[in-house]
């Protein structure tokens, strides 16, 4: 027999897998533990499999799961390579034929009793799981908890409806992550409501009408569409530059988006929303945390060299048709600098983009000279 498992590791230990908790169906909801789980697996006898031949599985035996695990597969070595080697934290993908959540998709951080640190959540009902966008979107919260700070503003929230900026920075990147993972600016999803889609290259919703931009004058702390936060993400990416997204990786994991309190001030709310979608009942925790114009500052200050600085005005101040619809205030050249952080690489004591083959490295780490091997994401290769 040949078995097929839809998990993956290091050699050492299983780092990532596709499971079903084994609930059947209905919709339940996320965070409780499965008493009776099972590893995703598919056997088929030897003396039926051709040489060079094709094995099919069905929908009703889980092809869908293989869908899942496809992605999963994909993004795991993706962002570790994006971070100098360094895995994420263990995930599984929890899905079930007819098992649904009442979250949709979600992601958890928090570890399950099957010994994995955080958790994904793909309906197993209607088409969800054929959604590649879904499935990255939500490993892009993953890969903010393994390498980052969430800004831990989370819940419901509405599409087209402006949020509060620590969801809208969290929601937000997952999706800038989940189109870089997949190399595609168009965002694709079911819930069971109809297919529903944007594209963040052109700002724009399935009915061509354009993301509602941020007011210039509504200050950093504004309520803004998570979507165009990941507009912003992807036009400072440059189409997925590769290492314009180093950058962004190295911001994301660097010491001024991990350590509380946070420069620009902002406090975690928490709130209700009413059928219509709309935010209400906002109460202010008092507890530091994080949003778009932190990055942006982390992203700015990490670069000596400054020339992100019109990369991010020009993600940030977007005319559309001749008129100026997007202008997030964000004070380029005035960011808020953490003393002695440094998300290149250190000569001395100065802090360089660690970019360079004279000069390369991250994470405040010293600079290496790479001769004449390559400097890429802040490895010589």
């Amino acid at each position: 027999t040949v078995l097929f498992v839809l998990g993956g590791g290091d050699g050492l230990a299983m780092r990532f897998a596709v499971a079903d908790p084994q609930f059947g169906n209905g919709t339940f909801s996320p965070g409780q533990d499965p008493t009776n789980p099972r590893l995703w697996s598919f056997s088929s006898a030897v003396t039926g499999l051709a040489n060079g031949g094709t094995t099919t599985i069905t929908v009703a035996q889980g092809s869908g799961a293989v869908n899942v695990y496809d992605v999963l597969q994909g993004v795991f070595p993706f962002v570790q390579s994006l971070h100098q080697g360094t895995q994420g934290k263990p995930v599984v993908m929890w899905f079930g034929v007819g098992t649904g959540w009442t979250c949709g998709a979600c992601f958890l951080d928090y570890p399950s009793s099957t010994g994995f640190d955080t958790q994904v959540y793909i309906g197993g009902v209607g088409n969800e799981f054929w959604s590649d966008a879904v499935m990255a979107h939500e490993l892009g919260h993953w890969t903010m908890a393994s390498y980052g700070t969430s800004p831990d503003e989370g819940g419901t929230h509405v599409l087209s409806i402006k949020t509060l900026p620590g969801q809208a920075w969290s929601e937000g990147f997952a999706t800038f992550f989940g189109s870089t993972a997949r190399n595609q600016s168009t965002y694709f999803d079911d819930q069971g409501s109809g297919l529903f889609w944007m594209d963040i290259a052109d700002r724009t919703y399935q009915s061509q009408y354009y993301i509602d931009g941020a007011n210039n004058a509504g200050g950093l702390q504004q309520r803004i569409d998570e979507n165009e936060v990941a507009s912003i993400m992807w036009d400072v990416s440059q189409n997925n530059n590769r290492t314009r997204l180093g950058q962004i990786h190295n911001a994301l994991s660097g010491p001024h988006m991990n350590r509380s309190p946070w420069p620009r001030g902002y406090t975690r709310k928490t709130w209700t929303v009413s059928n219509m979608g709309a935010i209400e009942n906002i109460q202010d925790t008092g507890e530091s945390s994080l949003f778009l114009a932190d990055f942006l500052d982390a992203l700015n200050c990490g670069d000596s060299t400054q020339a992100i600085r019109p990369v991010i005005t020009a993600a940030t101040v977007q005319p559309v048709q001749g008129q100026l619809f997007y202008n997030y205030p964000y004070p380029v050249t005035a960011p808020m600098c953490r003393s002695g952080f440094c998300y290149g690489c250190t000569s001395g004591n100065q802090c360089l983009p660690g970019n360079t083959q004279a000069a390369c490295g991250s994470a405040g780490a010293a600079c290496s000279n790479c001769g004449t091997a390559a400097c890429s994401s802040g490895v010589c290769q």
